[in-house]
């Protein structure tokens, strides 16, 4: 049961790293520093959508970090490419 939620919570924090790396690098394109930028932001208030809204969802702030991880790899990515 807890290697079970375990590798649910390595999934969402995976999916959340995806989310702010494609949204950095689709943006990205059109707009250089605006798709880093909405990916920060984007991750923030969802947070803070989660933490006004406890009753469904839970707010985490590794949730976050995963996301405005991924989207600074994906700043960088784009950088380099």
């Amino acid at each position: 049961m807890i290697e079970k939620i375990l590798k649910l919570l390595e999934m969402d924090k995976a999916l959340h790293f995806l989310v702010g790396f494609f949204v950095t690098v689709i943006l990205q394109w059109p707009f250089r520093h605006e798709g880093l930028i909405a990916a920060i932001i984007l991750s923030v208030a969802k947070e803070i959508y989660d933490r006004l809204h406890a009753d469904k969802h839970t707010c985490d702030i590794w949730d976050s970090v995963a996301t405005i991880t991924g989207a600074l790899i994906g700043f960088l990515t784009t950088i380099i490419y």
